[in-house]
């Protein structure tokens, strides 16, 4: 399944800190957003998932961050789902400035749970409505 799909944003005033450069925590959120916005694309976000009594949980979340963009400076984000187990699965990323530039990479490993049961649910439980692998 890894096909790379990239993601562009740029830093606005709100998310910088006393340096002129975005804060840890709004490259973490845009991460999240990406990953969110991206399983929506593959057919697994949160509405459909949902309507299936599914959910992602974040299990572990891996991030180097080597320089920040600063105020009104775009930045790509690549990601892909690199890897998956019977209930997990490993969506990697990496931000680039906008020279091409690696300024970022991060790994989150996720979780598939059942809304119902409140238990760890099996990867091939998206079978039902999409092609996770």
């Amino acid at each position: 399944m890894e096909k790379t799909r990239f993601y562009e944003y740029m830093v606005i005033p709100q998310e910088i800190d006393f340096s002129g450069k975005a804060k840890m925590t709004s490259i973490i959120g845009e991460l999240l957003n990406t990953a969110g916005t991206d399983a929506f694309y593959l057919g697994f976000g949160q509405k459909v998932m949902t309507e299936h009594h599914l959910g992602w949980v974040l299990s572990k979340m891996s991030v180097e961050i080597y320089d920040r963009p600063g105020e009104h400076e775009k930045f790509i984000v690549e990601t892909w789902v690199h890897d998956y187990t019977t209930v997990t699965s490993t969506r990697c990323f990496i931000v680039r400035n906008e020279a091409g530039d690696v300024i970022a990479r991060s790994d989150f490993l996720w979780g598939l749970i059942n809304h119902q049961s409140r238990k760890l649910a099996p990867i091939s439980d998206l079978e039902a409505f999409c092609d996770p692998y």
